[in-house]
């Protein structure tokens, strides 16, 4: 309950649920998955595939400062896909309507940093330190369709600098004024409606084990990201940081 998560979890959460909960997600696969659903890639790493995406788009909240106090710059990726008409057989529906047809959405990686905003060096995840570098790189990495930034703090600079950083990469780059759509509450409340309708998914971390018998099995687990994102969207209004709120919401 509320008093149980505020005192002993230090996660307080709105009395009965807030405007996103656990629960409204769904989790990719959509099937209980088997050890012939992995696709093994060279260095024994396994993985269940997403689904495929017919546009993604990288959502982009900055910070001000890199302090440890300060609030974090985050990134979410979100992609765009249909259930093909294998899937939807597996999955089963009462429903007269092709299910195929309606859009989904899946939020396939995220991160937040406190970060320079610009730094060539990469860290001990290999990943770019400056957040104009590291952005760049999560763009070519998925590949993103679309870079939306709130317009506010240093979303202008970081456009400015991705322009001029990397011209050659042809980033079609959005400015989102947060001004022009309601405070975090009523933008929160705006996408609700597709999770109440199930069409916003998230990806289990499906780990390939073995059972006492020696036979392969896919464990389902929480992405570390994943989690830390489901906590502070179910917490707000409360929650101690609203970044993610803010990338989701735009």
């Amino acid at each position: 309950n509320y008093a149980i998560s505020g005192q002993l979890q230090q996660n307080p959460q709105p009395r009965g649920g807030g405007i996103i909960n656990d629960d409204d997600w769904n989790i990719w696969p959509e099937w209980t998955p088997r050890a012939e659903d992995m696709t093994i890639l060279a260095d024994g790493t396994a993985y269940v595939p997403l689904p495929p995406v017919s546009h993604v788009i990288l959502v982009l909240d900055t910070a001000y400062s890199e302090k440890d106090t300060a609030d974090w710059n985050a990134c979410l990726i979100i992609g765009v896909w249909h259930r093909p008409s294998r899937l939807v057989q597996i999955i089963g529906t009462e429903d007269q309507i092709d299910d195929g047809e309606q859009p989904r959405v899946i939020v396939m990686g995220g991160w937040r940093r406190r970060c320079r905003l610009n730094d060539d060096r990469r860290g001990r995840d290999g990943r770019p330190l400056g957040l104009v570098q590291l952005v760049a790189d999560t763009a070519k990495r998925f590949p993103v369709d679309r870079i939306i930034i709130e317009d506010r703090t240093r979303g202008r600079d970081v456009r400015n600098e991705l322009r001029r950083q990397f011209a050659d990469e042809d980033f079609n780059i959005q400015m989102f004024d947060p001004k022009k759509h309601g405070d975090k509450v009523a933008r929160l409340h705006s996408v609700q409606p597709l999770f109440s309708q199930d069409l916003v998914y998230l990806p289990a971390k499906c780990v390939l084990t073995q059972n006492r018998w020696g036979e392969e099995e896919v464990e389902v687990r929480e992405f570390e990201w994943a989690r830390v994102l489901m906590d502070e969207i179910s917490a707000f209004p409360h929650a101690p940081h609203d970044d993610y709120v803010d990338d989701l919401s735009m």
